[in-house]
């Protein structure tokens, strides 16, 4: 991985000597391959998962499935992620650590969101808000208030999401986190676009394709964005652009909500432009991802729109 916050991380665990001070900084360094390769960051929680066992070093093991679980959500594998959860989960309750238990819980809730159940994802989130805000740890309840943000999002509350998502982004840039600036800025993007007002969803997509790296997940979602937003604008050359650039790498990355997203706009701008059988391609392939990936809110959007066609 080319990064330098990941490069700088790999020469801090290499200084280290002892192990479990070294298994805290692979999970970091983890965290980071999670943006652009979630199949080798699943490898290395696999070794985070081996190593803590063999020491006995509960929290590593807890972490450890933690971030396993992550990653079978972004994977779409939502069985074998909620899975490890319940075993990061049992282990946060047994040594006690809230810390842990929150990031548990704010991923059983990103998990719940991704197939649909709302109520319960939104119960996970807010568990989690309650530990951090009981921590008094500022930048991990603006990670819970972000998902719960792209919960709004989901159900359409739009004003809220926006007012929830507008409170974190301070907190973020202040912390100087990149990742999560990046996280919210799309956010915002898409609440944005929701809410009509392309150039400002414009102005978040275009700072993250600045400042995300390239590859990323976050990097794609922007180019997705930019995309979505120059066809809302009526600028097909760019969209199209965007989209095919989008598609192709989240392709190549196995990144499922990506592919949904450009499917379905090529297919909308194919039927926007009279091609109703290339339009159907498109909106079969983005539909059929949505169903295999259980992602009720992406299908129920596209049922609705190939009924149309």
């Amino acid at each position: 991985m080319d990064s330098q916050k990941y490069k700088l991380l790999q020469e801090e665990y290499d200084s280290l000597k002892d192990e479990r001070a070294r298994l805290d900084m692979l999970v970091l360094m983890a965290l980071e391959m999670r943006n652009t390769d979630v199949d080798e960051a699943a490898k290395m929680a696999d070794d985070i998962i081996t190593r803590s066992a063999r020491i006995g070093y509960a929290k590593g093991e807890g972490r450890g499935h933690n971030l396993k679980g992550s990653c079978y959500g972004l994977q779409g594998d939502y069985d074998e992620g909620l899975a490890e959860l319940n075993k990061a989960y049992t282990i946060a309750r047994q040594i006690k650590d809230k810390r842990l238990e929150a990031r548990v819980l704010n991923n059983f809730g990103n998990v719940y969101r991704e197939t649909g159940d709302f109520a319960r994802a939104l119960n996970y989130f807010e568990e989690a808000l309650v530990i951090n805000e009981d921590l008094g740890d500022e930048v991990a309840g603006s990670v819970n208030l972000t998902s719960i943000a792209q919960l709004l999002y989901d159900l359409n509350d739009f004003d809220s999401a926006l007012d929830y998502a507008l409170r974190c982004m301070p907190i973020f840039e202040k912390a100087h986190d990149t990742n999560r600036v990046t996280t919210i800025y799309n956010v915002l993007g898409n609440i944005y676009f929701k809410r009509e007002e392309y150039e400002e969803a414009r102005s978040y997509f275009e700072k993250n394709l600045g400042n995300a790296e390239l590859g990323s997940s976050a990097s794609l979602i922007a180019l997705s964005g930019m995309g979505k937003v120059y066809y809302r604008m009526g600028d097909f050359i760019n969209a199209r652009k965007c989209l095919e650039d989008a598609l192709r790498d989240a392709i190549e990355q196995d990144n499922a909500e990506v592919q949904i997203i450009c499917n379905y706009y090529l297919g909308r701008m194919q039927m926007d432009e009279g091609d109703y059988r290339q339009a159907l391609t498109y909106l079969n392939f983005a539909f059929e991802m949505a169903e295999d990936y259980t992602r009720k809110h992406d299908v129920m959007s596209l049922h609705e729109t190939l009924s149309a066609l």
